[in-house]
């Protein structure tokens, strides 16, 4: 309802909805990639494929066990290593 209200005050004024909210507070966003999976393998591809795409993060979804989120893990450093922040 916020952003609706927000959005007919920018119409209403002629101009974008963030020039209403007291204009642009960054001038880009970072993106990332949601990865997961039951297998580390399909994982770590995932992870892989994400930065040929140039993905500098990913959020990995764990519905597994702790500890095949731990092995989920460490397959995808043993795959990419450092190539994320």
């Amino acid at each position: 309802m916020d952003i609706a209200i927000w959005d007919a005050i920018g119409k209403s004024l002629n101009m974008p909805t963030c020039k209403a909210m007291g204009g642009a507070h960054r001038k880009s966003v970072t993106l990332y990639n949601g990865i997961g999976g039951t297998e580390p393998e399909e994982v770590a591809d995932q992870a892989e494929w994400s930065v040929s795409k140039g993905y500098k993060f990913v959020k990995m979804h764990i519905k597994e066990s702790l500890e095949k989120g731990t092995e989920m893990s460490a397959k995808i450093i043993q795959k990419i290593g450092a190539r994320l922040n």
